[in-house]
């Protein structure tokens, strides 16, 4: 799997941490953030964004190993010679199309990189391409697809990035790249999951419950629906195998949608223009 060692990218640029981010102070609770993520008015607005910068996005068919195939989608603006190309990977449930996957990709390609989207097995619509079922020690097929790429654009720097169990893949990429050939560069964890075991742990007991079950990105009719259907998706599963899960679970996720939900209501309020104003709300 072993390419040619691409140019290296700047490396006295500056290397952001978590406290570099500072997100307004409405926008601090983290169950809110959560909601917001998976609105169809953010889901909307990564259309948009990634629209805007005049990127073409061409369905890639990856090569995972041993018969295993991802899909990514490449995105790249016509006429243009890309500084480097960026693998971004998606957390539990999401997909290539989430929106934080692609308002990312919309930013990367404003500072002229090239970007891959990478699905993992069984995420997006992608069920087909691979008999087996996905789960998170299936890192092996995501570091040959990562080689895949590097192979395809040898002449490029390589970057990733990665989101919630993405990061927690994203980690072990950079991990596991050397001794794979891969030439990755720099990677990027978001809120990745470090320990999954207790991860997992904290979810059936109820723990920051609403941080787990919204772990996905994508289109709902509204923040409280979604985190309602993916309580009861967890719910039936352990029910029909006799599993204690902890009915504290579903009375703290619905005590935390009825506090963001009243929340976003008010700020939807606050932000309402008057009735003689032009514009939408």
């Amino acid at each position: 799997m072993a390419v040619s060692p691409p140019p290296t990218l700047d490396a006295d640029a500056p290397m952001l941490t978590a406290s570099d981010y500072q997100p307004p102070r409405w926008l601090r609770n983290p169950h809110l953030q959560s909601m917001l993520s998976s609105s169809r008015m953010r889901l909307q607005r990564g259309l948009l964004l990634l629209a805007a910068t005049g990127a073409v996005s061409e369905e890639l068919i990856l090569d995972g190993g041993e018969g295993v195939r991802l899909q990514g989608w490449h995105s790249h603006v016509e006429g243009r010679e890309p500084r480097g190309i960026a693998l971004l990977l998606h957390g539990w449930e999401g997909s290539a199309e989430s929106s934080y996957m692609r308002m990312a990709a919309a930013r990367m390609l404003e500072q002229g990189f090239d970007v891959v989207r990478l699905n993992f097995r069984d995420h997006g619509n992608t069920h087909h391409l691979n008999p087996g079922i996905f789960h998170s020690n299936l890192i092996d097929e995501v570091v040959h697809a990562a080689g895949d790429v590097a192979q395809r654009w040898p002449d490029l720097p390589l970057v990733a990035a990665g989101y919630s169990l993405g990061g927690n893949f994203v980690l072990r990429l950079a991990l596991r790249a050397p001794a794979a050939g891969v030439p990755l560069q720099h990677v990027a964890a978001v809120c990745p999951v470090l320990d999954p075991g207790l991860t997992m742990e904290n979810i059936e007991n109820g723990r920051r419950c609403t941080t787990g079950i919204s772990a996905a990105s994508g289109p709902a009719r509204c923040g409280a629906s979604a985190i309602c259907s993916r309580t009861e998706r967890l719910r039936r599963p352990c029910a029909e195998h006799g599993h204690p899960f902890a009915d504290r679970l579903a009375g703290r996720a619905a005590h935390h949608v009825r506090f963001v939900a009243g929340l976003f209501r008010w700020l939807l309020h606050r932000r309402r223009p008057p009735v003689h104003a032009a514009g939408t709300c």
